[in-house]
């Protein structure tokens, strides 16, 4: 079984002004943004934010969006200047890394460094924590490889990472960190990656364990408190569950929005549906004891 990532996180919003770089030299993003060389292509970033949490374990989890939706996540276990080792499910014997990278595209499989391959990891660099300006700087370096992937020829690499003065927040106390449970045919879903993403009008829940199931929300971005019924992708209020590749078509369901506070981006909820696969419409997925607390951007 392949296995993913930690739970993270929450993408945030500062305006890109322009960036560039030379072949082989090191990138050099705007001030509060991340830039990376996503295998021959150049990334850069619109929406960049961290979020450094004492709650439990100290961890800093920085998450940025590009203008086409894609998302880098990266995942540091501790609060001081220094090297990160990047490490694989295998180095690791099967127990979650302390530092992932994340590639998400908008669309497709999501890439790890938390994988059961040898040659996924790298090496992420703190090079500037400022906590009385609230901002950290610093670079990495890392091979990812496709969640559901079984062959090395899906790997990809992310090169010339920086991260330039990005803004920080302090969670002291553990609020704001992300939380989604379920039941999937009666079997607890325990997602390992949750994030919230703003997105063309629309405010995107989603959630995925480290088989290869997901669970995605999309409701309207202004939402209120209050009941709502829940259809398939490309209703007003969406639920998908998905299995692999496999996107059942949602036929029911409920949606209850508890809290939203779109002051500090922070939603509340709970949810139920029902779903079918789109191949064949005996095979049924029933969705029961949903809830979520998400921080959002």
């Amino acid at each position: 079984m392949k296995q993913s990532l930690y739970k993270v996180l929450i993408i945030l919003a500062i305006t890109l002004n322009g960036c560039g770089s030379d072949d082989g030299e090191q990138l050099g993003p705007p001030e509060g943004q991340l830039i990376a060389r996503v295998g021959e292509g150049l990334w850069t970033s619109s929406k960049a934010r961290a979020t450094a949490t004492e709650a439990t374990d100290k961890n800093i989890r920085l998450i940025a969006q590009n203008d086409k939706g894609d998302s880098i996540v990266i995942v540091i276990n501790d609060f001081v200047l220094g090297n990160y080792p990047v490490t694989n499910l295998v180095s690791t014997g099967g127990d979650p890394p302390d530092n992932i990278v994340i590639f998400k595209p908008a669309s497709g499989l999501t890439f790890t460094t938390a994988y059961d391959l040898s040659e996924a990891g790298g090496l992420i660099t703190i090079n500037e924590i400022d906590f009385a300006n609230r901002v950290i700087s610093g670079t990495y370096e890392v091979v990812l490889a496709r969640e559901t992937s079984t062959a090395s020829d899906t790997l990809i690499s992310l090169t010339n990472g920086v991260f330039n003065r990005v803004g920080l927040v302090i969670d002291e106390e553990g609020v704001g960190v992300d939380k989604v449970s379920a039941n999937i045919n009666d079997v607890l879903f325990q997602p390992v990656s949750i994030s919230g993403v703003l997105n063309a009008g629309d405010l995107v829940l989603s959630s995925g364990d480290d088989s290869g199931k997901s669970i995605t929300l999309t409701i309207p971005s202004n939402i209120e408190t209050g009941t709502y019924g829940l259809g398939s992708a490309g209703a007003e209020h969406a639920a998908v569950y998905t299995s692999g590749t496999t996107s059942f078509n949602t036929t029911s369901g409920s949606l209850v929005i508890t809290s939203h506070n779109t002051t500090t981006r922070v939603i509340i909820g709970t949810f139920t549906f029902a779903a079918q696969s789109p191949s064949n419409s005996n095979t049924t997925v029933n969705v029961t004891n949903g809830s979520f607390d998400i921080a959002y951007q």
